[in-house]
């Protein structure tokens, strides 16, 4: 797992947070998730709190390379699929970084034997 600040003009960002687990690019903005991209699906998850603030649309448009309004499109028409990625969706935030690092402890417990 590696987890960095996002960038801005004067070096890093506080609290805008990209995390990669395996296949998984997650955005994090302060302690909310706002964004999943499953590179071995493909996919994007996207949290209802994805415009919740001028920095958090900011940071989430640079995540996914594209406009506000260009996410909002894909999300509409199904491309993006919306969902709590949080609160009452964490059990499956959490199910997929677990699916994400099975191959990791996998490839350990090998190791091991």
């Amino acid at each position: 797992m590696l987890v960095k600040n996002m960038t801005g003009q004067h070096g890093p960002v506080v609290n805008q947070f990209i995390i990669n687990i395996g296949s998984l690019e997650i955005f994090q903005s302060y302690e909310t998730i706002i964004a999943i991209r499953d590179n071995a699906a493909p996919r994007v998850y996207l949290d209802p709190m994805f415009s919740c603030s001028p920095t958090t649309s900011k940071y989430r448009t640079r995540f996914l390379a594209e406009t506000t309004q260009r996410t909002r499109k894909k999300l509409k028409e199904g491309y993006y699929i919306g969902r709590d990625l949080n609160e009452a969706g964490r059990s499956f935030t959490e199910t997929m970084i677990r699916t994400a690092c099975r191959p990791y402890f996998t490839n350990a417990e090998q190791s091991e034997s």
